[in-house]
């Protein structure tokens, strides 16, 4: 696997973790979708890398993203619960390894997926 493949992982596997400790239950109005929901991954194709113990990659900056995602502690998070795909909030992920990660560091990677959230938290959005 390329360092940006393992960069990008780990990004992806952040954008989850931070999303799934944060989202509030009601914010799924329709019924939880099944796995690799909208042309993505399977989720056992994510959890094959991404529950690797100590994945993580480091940015142009030096930065250091863990990117390991724990089966359990996902299916106890809010989404988890509520029977998220990880293809449902990664939805541009659809291939292994992952297209390049562009973002010099992690606040730049973070301002460019950060409305991927918006799609269920449009609320979080409005100014």
């Amino acid at each position: 696997m390329t360092g940006a493949a393992r960069v990008l992982l780990r990004l992806a596997a952040l954008l989850a973790v931070a999303c799934a400790f944060t989202a509030a239950p009601e914010a799924r109005a329709s019924g939880p979708e099944k796995a690799g929901a909208q042309g993505g991954l399977e989720d056992e194709a994510c959890f094959s890398c991404h529950e690797t113990p100590g994945v993580q990659a480091e940015l142009p900056s030096g930065e250091i993203l863990y990117l390991q995602v724990d089966r359990v502690t996902y299916g106890n998070s809010t989404h988890g619960q509520l029977g998220f795909s990880c293809a449902e909030c990664h939805a541009e992920i659809t291939e292994v390894p992952h297209a390049e990660v562009r973002a010099q560091n992690r606040r730049e990677y973070t301002l460019q997926h950060y409305t991927a959230c918006a799609k269920c938290h449009e609320d979080k959005y409005r100014a």
